[in-house]
């Protein structure tokens, strides 16, 4: 529950980062009809209505023209520039720099999928493969081993591979691999390496 809920506090994030590429005509529509219904609804002399409409457009007009100025003020301010410059500069920096990090975590996965051997243990796989049927998991996941990964591991969004330490595997008990197992099936059934790619 603890993993899900810092998943969901992620995509709040990534929908408060999109607002400000949402369209502004959007945002506003029915904004200046919500202005005038209230006088429309209580006022039943016409003349009345028309006076209610012209104070209600005078307000937004007013509202508006407040707005303008104060945006226009913070525009010209030179400290607001200032530091406009170097947030975007350290925000560019740090895209760079997952940009690198990703390349590098790329390169890193390939070269592990270079060292994989397939497991030859009938009993592993027969585990595996049971753990599989538990989850109601269908498509075939490559299961392997490799002297270049610490900890067992699940990558890959088109081929999925779940790859556990050569070494680890003398040492597991059959209880020890089955929770590795359903922790690792667990993972790709809940789409965690899309959720991890996407955020």
């Amino acid at each position: 529950m603890l993993v899900q809920g810092q998943y969901g506090i992620w995509f709040l994030l990534f929908v408060i980062l999109l607002l400000p590429f949402i369209p502004q005509s959007l945002l506003e529509i029915g904004r200046l009809r919500g202005w005038d219904f209230p006088l429309k609804a209580h006022l039943f002399n016409g003349e009345a209505t028309i006076i209610g409409q012209n104070i209600a457009k005078e307000q937004l007009v007013s509202n508006n023209s407040w707005m303008q100025d104060f945006s226009l003020s913070v525009s010209r301010s030179p400290i607001i520039a200032y530091f406009s410059v170097i947030f975007m500069s350290i925000w560019a920096i740090g895209v760079l720099g997952y940009c690198l990090i990703t390349l590098v975590y790329h390169r890193h996965i390939n070269h592990i999928k270079q060292s994989i051997k397939p497991i030859q243990c009938r009993t592993i796989m027969r585990q595996f493969n049971e753990c599989r049927q538990e989850l109601k998991i269908r498509k075939k996941l490559v299961l392997g081993q490799s002297t270049q990964v610490q900890t067992p591991m699940l990558f890959g969004v088109q081929k999925s591979y779940i790859v556990l330490p050569e070494e680890m595997l003398e040492d597991l008990s059959e209880k020890e691999l089955y929770f590795i197992f359903l922790h690792e099936l667990s993972h790709y059934k809940k789409k965690d390496v899309w959720v991890n790619y996407i955020i």
